[in-house]
């Protein structure tokens, strides 16, 4: 992954934060405002790798690992929660000395973005949101029932765990290398006992934490859905649509929850129609 970021001019650095340091990928322009890409449940940074790449040349990009995911282990007496997780954030915009930014969150990481704009407007700048968590659907699918019964349906400690979940998150799973395969259920095993600390944490969050924060929410909104998502039914995005003050929905066919990866094309025409609009 070192040599990944060198070759797109991704620099690695960790930042310190109330005595916790956070890994961060940076690279693009020092002026104007960057951007702040926030991970999905189960990945890290480096996911956010290809929506990043391509909007660098054009302003600052800056990715993290939240506490528990990646590079960043949840920390020794943590107690991980919405609140946990938001003040980590802002954190980290003062310890980088960023007056505002814009939010780019995807699943979990789109419903902290989200509630991150209700609680600090005055910081956000723009707000996008790829098949984000946080409210109940209209259709409450397979894997949201397991939610609500208290199962981890991400939960991954074998290589056919593995298979299974890449087929929930994508329409059309990516090819993993066997060692890449190997060394993400390695991590996952190890890191288990906290993971669901987190899901248990996180659960009312985003289940249906964040409906009551979208009316807050002030910045200029993009929210992205593909049609083919079996983690966050897309009929969440007419809820989003219908709370969010100033909101544009992009539904994207035949895309899965990591729509990004799914339809690269299309949710890029999306987010430069978006960050370049008046």
């Amino acid at each position: 992954m070192r040599a990944v970021y060198l070759a797109g001019g991704f620099r690695h650095r960790l930042i310190t934060v109330d005595g916790d340091r956070w890994p961060m990928i940076q690279a693009g322009r020092s002026d104007g405002v960057p951007s702040l890409f926030l991970h999905g449940f189960a990945t890290s940074k480096d996911a956010m790798l290809l929506t990043m790449s391509w909007r660098a040349p054009w302003q600052r990009v800056i990715a993290i690992d939240l506490p528990g995911f990646g590079e960043h282990d949840l920390p020794a007496g943590a107690v991980p929660s919405p609140q946990y997780y938001l003040e980590g954030i802002e954190g980290l915009r003062k310890q980088l000395g960023i007056a505002r930014w814009d939010l780019v969150g995807t699943s979990m990481g789109g419903s902290l973005a989200a509630a991150y704009a209700a609680e600090f407007p005055s910081r956000v700048n723009r707000l996008v949101l790829l098949a984000p968590a946080g409210v109940r659907p209209g259709r409450v699918n397979a894997f949201m029932q397991g939610i609500e019964a208290g199962v981890n349906p991400l939960d991954f400690a074998s290589l056919s765990d593995l298979d299974r979940m890449l087929k929930l998150a994508f329409a059309r799973p990516p090819f993993v290398p066997g060692f890449f395969r190997r060394s993400l259920v390695s991590d996952a095993t190890r890191r288990r006992e906290a993971t669901a600390d987190i899901i248990e944490g996180m659960r009312e969050f985003l289940l249906d934490g964040v409906r009551g924060a979208l009316p807050r929410i002030r910045a200029r909104t993009l929210v992205v859905w593909g049609d083919a998502d079996q983690l966050t039914d897309i009929s969440m995005c007419d809820t989003f649509a219908e709370l969010l003050p100033d909101c544009r929905c992009v539904r994207i066919p035949g895309a899965g929850h990591v729509v990004f990866a799914d339809a690269p094309r299309e949710v890029r025409e999306a987010l430069s129609n978006f960050f370049t609009a008046p």
